[in-house]
This record gives structure tokens, sequence and C-alpha cells, in this order.
């Protein structure tokens, strides 16, 4: 099988939570290991685990890259000591990428609502879900949401930027 951990900024890091579930009658230890080690992918979990008849564990499988490109790795999961059983190799999969220029959220304000205090840290509540998406909610039609973001450039090349006035 494959795991496709999709498309990410490199610097960043996703990980999707797996489980082993024992339907036999008896009790199995199985073996979880990433076979051709990466930088860009990590396992959370032992090494071995013994589960009891129709016990079930999670783990989680990260991805961070480090660099740009795309990145692959096998995931092997093997049941020790039972030869009747095949051992699975999931092929984990993902892109690091980079953008010329990108944005971090700082803040979203709403008129009348209370600003952080000196002491707080921003409020990130209206934070997007996805690096690219800015969700700013319901805003009544006549009142105002003010965003603070940063912009960075990622190149090594100088950039100008112009913002219209509106």
């Amino acid at each position: 099988g494959e795991l496709n951990m999709g498309k990410l900024a490199v610097g960043r890091s996703h990980e999707v939570k797996m489980a082993l579930r024992n339907d036999g009658l008896l009790p199995a230890t199985v073996r979880v290991e990433i076979k051709n080690p990466s930088v860009h992918f990590t396992l959370a979990c032992r090494p071995s685990v013994t589960l009891g008849r129709g016990e079930q564990r999670t783990f989680q499988v990260r991805f961070h890259p480090r660099i740009v490109g795309d990145h692959n790795a096998d995931l092997s999961i093997r049941t020790l000591g039972n030869e009747a059983f095949e051992d699975v190799t999931i092929q984990l999969t993902g892109a690091g990428y980079t953008d010329e220029v990108s944005w971090d959220l700082t803040e979203v304000r709403r008129p009348g609502a209370p600003g952080p205090r000196a002491d707080e840290e921003p409020s990130l509540e209206s934070a997007p879900p996805s690096p690219d998406d800015l969700q700013l909610g319901e805003v009544v039609i006549g009142s105002e949401v003010s965003i603070s973001f940063k912009l960075n450039n990622n190149s090594s090349e100088a950039m100008r930027f112009e913002f219209p006035g509106g």
C-alpha cells in the first residue's frame, strides 16, 4: 500500500495516526519500522509491541520535509514468530516545497473585542486551517476585521511589495 503525506512546506510537519489490531485468536508480537530510514519521516512507537486477542495500539507517522523535493520511505509491519502472516510494507510518500514569498498570521482582531495584554501572546483563534488559507469567520456588514501578518522573503533576491490603497 501507499500513504501519501501530501505536499508540505519545508520546516513544517504533518502527522498521521495509524492503528494496529490483533483480530487473531492468539497474542501476536509485531515489529513496526521504517526500512530505509529518512530524515523526512519518523515513527512514534516502540520497535515491537505485543497485542493480545482483540487488542489495538496506535502509533504516529510524521512527515517533516527538510529539503525541497519528493521524499519516500518504506514502513514495514511484521508479525514475529509466525510465518503464516505476510509482512506488510506501506510506501510513505510526500513532497517538500518552499515558496519565494510566504506569510505567517500573527493576529486577528475585531473592533470592540479586547486586545491582547502586554504579557499575552497574540490570539490565533481565527488562524487558518492550512498555511494557504485565511478565514475571517462571519463579519457583519459595516463592521471590520483587522489582520496582522508577516511577509517572509524566502528567496535570495530582494523583493518589493505594493499594496493598493482602499
